[in-house]
């Protein structure tokens, strides 16, 4: 039996794809051995109909890396979709190349506060540029693990993104329900990839994994659509436990002619 190792696969972030709607719920996912453009093509091309155009709502596509993927998406998706970048990756990029860890959690907190103000809203990208400039100029080429043109490389790299306007959208909230989510960010995804990283912790059969893949999108999904007050009502009933238990029964009983 062919085998797949989902924990190497997550680890190295190439062959799980998902996208995750407004509100953190996932709703596309593909498993591939490599991480290239055709397959998140299938992915956008699935979900195509879920991108609605709105001139009153503006509709975006965040990612770890914008840069990458912009073409791809005007391709499948038109200009009507803008593509941005996520921040948080913005900063680990810059702070994984820092040294010492003390030092790499201070330029982490100097990031966060070039980047947004204190109500969690993110800075316009001509202050969140001179923020960051300004952050930058304290590190010096000793604290640094790369050389001085790598790092030089990809602060400016992030700086020209930021001045493109890539990290920046004028409200970065979005409220349903009572609740709240970041709009530029993927941090509900990470934090997906981490507890199914802890789930699948060995080597499984293909067909395992990708069961248990499914149930953790179903609970994980169950869980959102409750917080938001997007399930369905059904009288008598717990539509959570309906939809866990259909999923885990289904195969076992034989279906009706």
């Amino acid at each position: 039996m062919k085998s797949l190792d989902v924990r190497k696969a997550l680890r190295d972030a190439k062959i799980l794809l998902l996208m995750q709607n407004e509100i953190g719920q996932i709703v596309g996912r593909r498993l591939t051995r490599s991480e290239n453009h055709e397959e998140t093509r299938s992915l956008l091309t699935n979900v195509k109909h879920s991108f609605l155009s709105d001139p009153n709502n503006p509709v975006y596509i965040v990612s770890d890396n914008a840069q990458a993927i912009r073409n791809m998406v005007d391709s499948v998706l038109g200009g009507s979709v803008s593509v941005k970048q996520d921040p948080f990756h913005v900063m680990q990029r810059i702070a994984e190349k820092i040294k010492a860890s003390a030092h790499r959690k201070a330029i982490y907190k100097k990031l966060k506060a070039a980047m947004y103000v204190v109500t969690g809203e993110l800075r316009n990208p001509k202050d969140m540029t001179a923020n960051l400039r300004a952050a930058m100029s304290t590190v010096k080429p000793t604290d640094v693990s790369c050389s001085h043109a790598e790092w030089n490389g990809c602060v400016e790299s992030n700086l020209k993104q930021i001045e493109r306007g890539d990290v920046f959208v004028e409200h970065n909230s979005y409220e349903e329900a009572g609740e709240k989510a970041s709009v530029v960010s993927t941090s509900e995804l990470d934090g997906f990839h981490s507890a199914l990283k802890r789930l699948l912790s060995r080597s499984v059969a293909a067909d395992v994994g990708l069961r248990l893949l499914d149930v953790f999108i179903l609970d994980h999904n169950l869980r959102v659509g409750a917080r938001y007050g997007r399930n369905p009502a059904f009288h008598h009933a717990d539509f959570v436990t309906v939809a866990r238990s259909a999923l885990v029964c289904r195969g076992i009983l034989a279906e009706s002619p």
